[in-house]
């Protein structure tokens, strides 16, 4: 492995020009930095998103459930004040 490429190394010409080295490896450098700055930028913005769709979700369900109890019937078989319930009618607790 590390003999294969030390073979590897020496078998190339020693006269490979190293003049632009430094400067690709800075650019190569900011092109990281620049993507690492992209991608925090889209996180907070996923996060913003996400916060958002939530509040509104959570506010949106709070005012349909408050509204489907106000306008739900003693006789539906979800109300919650139903006293036709067999919990109810089993514990004696009817009128």
């Amino acid at each position: 492995m590390l003999e294969d490429d030390l073979r590897a190394l020496a078998g190339k010409d020693p006269a490979t020009s190293l003049d632009g080295l430094e400067k690709d490896i800075w650019r190569n450098v900011e092109s990281h930095a620049r993507s690492a700055r992209a991608a925090n930028a889209i996180a907070v913005w996923q996060v913003a998103v996400i916060a958002v769709v939530l509040v509104t979700g959570v506010a949106g369900g709070s005012i349909a459930s408050h509204a489907q109890f106000r306008t739900s019937s003693p006789l539906d078989a979800f109300s919650p004040g139903i006293d036709l319930a067999p919990s109810t009618r089993l514990l004696g607790n009817h009128p």
